[in-house]
Formats: C-alpha cells, sequence, structure tokens
C-alpha cells in the first residue's frame, strides 16, 4: 500500500482536482489501480503517472476525452501522427484568429489614445486621410431606430463578419440632405481595418474612401448634436472657397458604451475636398 497513492495525493501531485479523477474514473478514461471495496477510496500507482501525463497534454493539445479514450484504447503510431497532425491545424488556425484579435486591440488602443489627447475640437480643419476600404448598405437613416435595423442587416449579410464596435461604423449624407429639417442618412457604412480578412464572398461589396485632404470637425455628442456642426463645417467650407467632392460622413468615435462622462463622447465629420493649391 505504501506505493500507492490516494486520490487526493494523485490530485495533487498532477495539479487536478479530485473531481477531475472521478470523473475520469466514471467515464472508464483513467481508473484506479485499487479500489477499497469498504470505503469506496481509489489508489493509484506511480506506473499511471505517465498515463495521466499523457492525458494532459493530449486535453493540453485540445482533444475532446472522448478522442483521448479513443487513442488510448487503439494506440497506433499511424493514428497518433494523424490526430497530432489534425490538431495541428487546428491549433494554427487558433494562433492566426488570436493574432488577429489581439491586432485589431491594439489598433483601437492606438486610436483610443490619440482620441484622448485630442484637443482641436468644435473647430474645422483640414487633415489628410489614408485611403480607407469600407463595407456598404443603402438605406434611409432617420432614426436609432432606423440606424439598428440598418446595422443588422449589415451584419447579417455578411455573415456576422463584422464586428459591431463604436468607432468603426459610420453614416452617409448629402449636401442636399442637410437642408432638411430632419437630418435623413442615405447609408451606412463599416470601416475595414488592414487585419480585417473578409470573406471572399464580400469583396465585391467593398467601397473606398478616398485618399487625401478633408474638411473636418471633431465635436462632444453624437447624432442629436450633429447639425450644429454640419453647419460649422459647411460655413468654414464656404468661407475658405474650397471645394467639397464627395458626400459627408459622420462617425460616433467614442459613445456612452466606452465612457459614462458626456465630456469624453466624441464624433467626427468629414468631407473630402479638392487638393488646395498653395500659390
Amino acid at each position: 500500500m505504501n506505493a500507492h497513492f490516494t486520490i487526493g495525493q494523485m490530485a495533487k501531485l498532477h495539479n487536478m482536482n479530485p473531481k477531475t479523477l472521478r470523473y475520469y474514473d466514471e467515464i472508464d478514461l483513467f481508473k484506479p489501480i485499487e479500489v477499497n471495496e469498504e470505503n469506496g477510496y481509489r489508489y493509484y500507482s506511480a506506473e499511471q503517472f505517465k498515463q495521466l501525463d499523457f492525458i494532459n497534454y493530449l486535453k493540453t493539445v485540445g482533444l475532446s476525452l472522448e478522442e483521448i479514450k479513443e487513442q488510448l484504447h487503439e494506440r497506433n503510431l499511424e493514428g497518433f501522427i494523424e490526430t497530432m497532425e489534425m490538431y495541428s491545424a487546428i491549433n494554427r488556425s487558433k494562433i492566426e484568429e488570436l493574432h488577429y484579435i489581439q491586432k485589431t486591440i491594439d489598433l483601437r488602443m492606438h486610436e483610443l489614445k490619440r482620441l484622448q489627447q485630442f484637443d482641436q475640437l468644435n473647430e474645422p480643419l483640414l487633415e489628410y486621410i489614408p485611403k480607407r476600404h469600407t463595407l456598404n448598405f443603402k438605406s434611409e437613416i432617420t432614426s436609432i431606430y432606423d440606424l439598428e435595423i440598418a446595422l443588422r442587416t449589415l451584419k447579417e449579410q455578411t455573415d456576422h463578419f463584422i464586428s459591431v464596435f463604436v468607432g468603426k461604423i459610420g453614416l452617409v449624407i448629402s449636401e442636399e440632405q442637410m437642408e432638411d429639417s430632419m437630418l435623413t442618412y442615405d447609408s451606412i457604412f463599416y470601416v475595414l481595418e488592414v487585419e480585417d480578412r473578409l470573406p471572399v464572398l464580400y469583396l465585391d461589396a467593398v467601397s473606398e474612401l478616398v485618399e487625401g485632404t478633408y474638411a473636418t470637425i471633431y465635436f462632444r455628442g453624437g447624432h442629436p448634436e450633429a447639425r450644429t456642426y454640419y453647419e460649422i463645417l459647411k460655413h468654414y467650407i464656404t468661407k475658405e472657397q474650397v471645394q467639397p467632392i464627395g458626400p459627408y460622413t459622420i462617425r460616433v468615435l467614442i459613445d456612452q458604451f466606452i465612457s459614462d462622462d458626456p465630456k469624453e463622447h466624441l464624433s467626427v465629420i468629414s468631407v473630402p475636398i479638392a487638393e488646395v493649391l498653395v500659390e
């Protein structure tokens, strides 16, 4: 008996919960070498350590308990190699996915830190913006209800590829529509990041926000406050005699889902303009 280990000792030596070892026994994955018939105590031998290590290794690789049972009951080199090859491919895919997620997190953190320090608010400015790719959905939007329905439709049309996240969604409005008593946007767009891996099926739906100089205005607030800043930006364009060459867009960059403080909420309106020639 001295060469045997109780279930508590076995669990502690392998950094496991005793309940896990009991479950392994119940499903015939890893059984004790001896069970005391009087008290039901389970005992394990040192010779079983390697088998338990192997089970834990296969779990780490990604195999299910049922797959591990199959591997233990039908052991052969060719089958083991095939199993390892399959899970090697699965794990490479997981690593790529985590790499993509980390890239998107880094991009968003960088943007938020930049916006945190941004202080050119409520005043129009000329800003160079590189080319951006977008997914567009034509839809008349006059309310938050319309916006949410358009977002769900865009997600459905891309098999939920896109992640609706503050700062990546924008609305498009023409100068003529800004004259209406109620702002009516004619489409919604999703800004694709460089790292976004859009399925080939949707590549034809990708549009472009042109590279170049934009007249922009950053302001505290969101869509309800937008009209005031549209007017300020339009007045600036007229005063500076610059020529818009595309529709206006608005993006809410920081809202109540990122910060409870309205003083931190931030949106931007922008419109591409013809190149300004300096004499």
